[in-house]
């Protein structure tokens, strides 16, 4: 809850999951250019991305390749039965079209 009342935290995450960016790393460690090229981004923005999330606690670092830590696997993935993915985009809409649980 904290990334998404968050302002800057909330960005970051918005931006990886309207990428696809965590299920990309479900798939299997990346580096990366990894990421620049199944994402179609440059790599200065991938590794603010990536460095955001990992401040966060969503992505790890071992040996150059970015994964998926045990938080962004329970809550960032759409096959998991806790995913979160619908309220990552909830302040994202206009207010009007918000629909509240």
């Amino acid at each position: 809850m904290d990334v998404i009342l968050g302002t800057f935290g909330y960005n970051a995450v918005l931006a990886a999951h309207r990428l696809k960016l965590f299920p990309l790393l479900a798939s299997g460690p990346c580096t990366v250019s990894d990421v620049c090229t199944a994402l179609n981004i440059k790599h200065r923005p991938a590794q603010a991305i990536l460095a955001a999330a990992s401040a966060l606690g969503f992505v790890q670092s071992t040996d150059g390749s970015r994964s998926l830590t045990p938080l962004s696997e329970k809550y960032l993935l759409d096959t998991s039965p806790t995913y979160y993915g619908p309220f990552v985009g909830h302040r994202d809409r206009p207010r009007q079209q918000r629909v509240l649980l």
